[in-house]
């Protein structure tokens, strides 16, 4: 399923703003897997079903995670709310902040060979070199990878 992805809040001197992306490439429609679409509608319909509770009063601020009322949440209390999660989770889950994840999905992907457009549009990167450019480091164990495929394919050997 595809969903869009657009602009971000953040906190700026104790005063929220909307960003907006750094390049056109950042307004942009992205492939969710099944679970996270699931979770989506619910938080979809909660923001509905909170609609219809506040009536008139309630803040039609457009976020899905927001306050019942619908106002939105600060953008450091997600962050907080993650570190806190990740804190408590520390026996089974090494930490990573919200933007090393990032990095890892980006990382992994090349790693595992996804392909390099569909990456960068994922990522919102104006264009693939950007991608390779940051994520370079996973980029060189895929071309590592490549080359043992053609050794292979072309002259059927196994390589360890």
């Amino acid at each position: 399923q595809k969903e869009n992805v657009s602009n971000k809040k953040e906190p700026i001197k104790k005063k929220d703003i909307i960003k907006e992306p750094k390049s056109d490439s950042g307004n942009r429609t992205i492939s969710l897997p099944e679970t996270v679409v699931r979770v989506l509608d619910d938080l979809v319909l909660r923001y509905k079903k909170n609609k219809l509770k506040y009536g008139k009063n309630f803040h039609n601020s457009g976020y899905l995670i927001c306050k019942e009322d619908g106002s939105p949440f600060p953008p450091t209390l997600l962050t907080n709310r993650f570190r806190k999660y990740m804190d408590k989770h520390s026996d089974k889950l090494r930490y990573l902040s919200l933007h090393k994840i990032r990095h890892t999905f980006a990382s992994l992907s090349i790693k595992y060979n996804m392909d390099i457009k569909a990456l960068q549009e994922t990522l919102g990167h104006s264009d693939a070199m950007t991608t390779l450019n940051t994520y370079s480091h996973g980029y060189k164990s895929a071309k590592q990878n490549q080359a043992q495929i053609i050794e292979k394919t072309i002259f059927n050997k196994e390589v360890s």
